[in-house]
């Protein structure tokens, strides 16, 4: 699967007026999110920002990891959090809705020959965003060749919990120079990394909802800590993993996180949004948008396809009037890759969203799946039990 670099979202509905981006200032109080109740369902959170249940457009920015053949045209240090931050806080006022936050394999040989990805930790510049925005979802990478699945889910959930609801999870199999090596593992084959991932993404779900909401009762009066009724092992003993669970900590505000695949789906297993993943060269002339495009699979006039992605080249009028084609292609948004050479230009950016329009931001927190326009996910246990509910009130 081919890189990502700069992911974004945000919707379509007013026309887009420009506002002042916000840089690295200090949230004032006013600003951080208000206390929600402890182990509180996802719906119950998201009741405080209501949608008005339409669909926009939604787009996704990724945000890029340094490669030496590209460092020339990259005018910022990505090991530099405050002016990551910029960038991120920047994105949020434009109205973006979700940033994936590129990770690296740990492959070194590649540097000197401008190959090799470098980038911090994804997940501790996830929480240290989280920590610092308000609105964006956060979408790290998980490189499923080399983690565990418990590790993981733990990361995830706990992103979700200092987030307030804020994050996802796009899970890759990377391989590439002497990345296996650095984890100890010997090079697989595609195939074997495809059972791997999909193994992998299965515990990671299964330890999602190994608590269920309210799990922590956390009574003084009683002494009760946890109602071990709503713990479940979950047992997984498969081809690649172990696992026998439950996850130690809490079910997160989602629940579930959404899981944005390589190929543009957005979602759970209830419900999947379709995102064209696109890296847009675009200019005031198609000769400009050409040059944009050098060294991106042969990109040429209009659009070509690639591994889940696709490059566009044209002029800012041909990318209104395609981006005006995403509803009839039966698609929700698009997740956009930048080239190198606009890879932190917030001008660049700025116009690019503009056929999308922009929504208001939310007056407090909403949920990453909430904001997205999609249902909440539903505990598979929790489903159990009031699915098991109707036979028990019968035998009463």
């Amino acid at each position: 699967m081919s890189s990502n670099r700069d992911a974004w979202c945000c919707r379509a509905t007013a026309p887009l007026s420009r506002p002042t981006p916000r840089y690295s200032m200090p949230i004032s109080a006013a600003d951080r999110p208000p206390e929600l109740p402890d182990d509180a369902m996802p719906h119950e959170r998201d009741a405080h920002n209501p949608r008005d249940g339409r669909r926009p457009l939604v787009a996704g920015v990724t945000l890029a990891a340094l490669r030496a053949s590209e460092h020339a045209a990259l005018p910022f240090n990505p090991f530099r959090s405050d002016t990551t931050l910029a960038h991120a806080r920047a994105l949020e006022a434009l109205g973006v809705d979700f940033l994936v936050i590129e990770d690296s394999a740990l492959d070194t040989t590649g540097v000197a020959d401008g190959h090799a990805a470098l980038a911090l930790e994804a997940f501790t510049l996830a929480s240290y965003l989280a920590v610092t925005t308000r609105h964006i979802g956060l979408v790290p990478v998980v490189n499923t060749n080399y983690a565990q699945p418990f590790a993981a889910a733990r990361l995830i959930a706990s992103l979700d919990h200092v987030s307030h609801g804020r994050a996802g999870w796009l899970a890759v199999t990377d391989e590439s120079g002497n990345a296996a090596a650095n984890h100890g593992a010997a090079p697989s084959a595609d195939t074997q990394r495809r059972a791997r991932q999909r193994e992998f993404v299965d515990v990671v779900e299964q330890l999602f909802d190994s608590w269920e909401s309210g799990a922590f009762v956390r009574d003084k009066a009683s002494g009760a800590f946890v109602d071990l009724t709503r713990a479940h092992f979950i047992e997984h003993a498969g081809a690649a993993f172990q696992v026998k669970g439950p996850l130690n900590i809490a079910a997160s505000p989602q629940g579930r996180p959404p899981r944005l695949r390589p190929d543009g789906r957005l979602g759970t297993d209830v419900s999947t949004l379709t995102l064209q993943r696109v890296t847009p060269c675009v200019a005031d002339t198609r000769a400009e948008a050409e040059l944009l495009a050098v060294g991106l699979n042969g990109a040429s006039e209009g659009t070509f396809e690639g591994t889940f992605n696709e490059a566009f080249v044209g002029t800012w009028a041909d990318w209104e009037a395609h981006i005006a084609t995403l509803h009839a292609r039966a698609l929700d948004g698009a997740w956009l890759t930048l080239p190198p050479a606009r890879t932190r230009d917030l001008v660049y950016l700025t116009r690019l969203l503009e056929p999308f329009g922009l929504v208001e931001r939310p007056a407090g927190p909403v949920t990453l799946t909430r904001r997205l326009g999609l249902p909440p996910a539903i505990n598979r246990h929790a489903a159990q039990r009031e699915t098991a509910r109707p036979i028990q009130d019968a035998h009463a």
